[in-house]
C-alpha cells in the first residue's frame, strides 16, 4: 500500500508494540510451515512460543484475546516438543552369559 504522505515512516514503524509482536509472530508461523528441515522449525517454534507468552502478558490486549493467545501458545508449545530431534535409541545390550558357563 503506498504511503499517503512522503514524510510518514513505513507502516512497520507505525505499529503499536502489540501489533508489531503479532505481525512478527504471524511471519514466524508462516516460515515454520514453509521450513523444509526440522532443524529449522524447532528454533522458530521456540520463538513463536516466547512471542505468544509476551503477547499474553501485554497490557493492551483484551481478556478474550488473551485467552486465544494462551490456547495458541499451548498448541505451539506442543508442536515445539514434537519438532525437537528425537534422542538416538540406546543400543541393545548383550545378554549376560548363563551362570556356570564360560565363553
Amino acid at each position: 500500500m503506498p504511503h499517503e504522505h512522503a514524510d510518514t515512516p513505513p507502516f512497520e514503524y507505525q505499529l503499536s508494540c502489540a501489533e508489531a509482536l503479532i505481525a512478527g509472530t504471524l511471519a514466524l508461523m508462516t516460515s515454520h510451515v514453509q521450513a523444509q528441515r526440522a532443524a529449522d522449525r524447532a528454533p522458530m517454534a521456540r520463538k513463536i512460543v516466547a512471542n505468544l507468552d509476551e503477547l499474553a502478558a501485554h497490557v493492551c490486549i483484551s481478556p478474550q484475546f488473551r485467552e486465544v493467545v494462551h490456547l495458541l501458545r499451548d498448541h505451539w508449545q506442543a508442536m515445539h516438543r514434537h519438532s525437537l530431534p528425537k534422542p538416538p535409541a540406546p543400543e541393545p545390550r548383550a545378554k549376560p552369559a548363563a551362570p556356570g558357563r564360560l565363553h
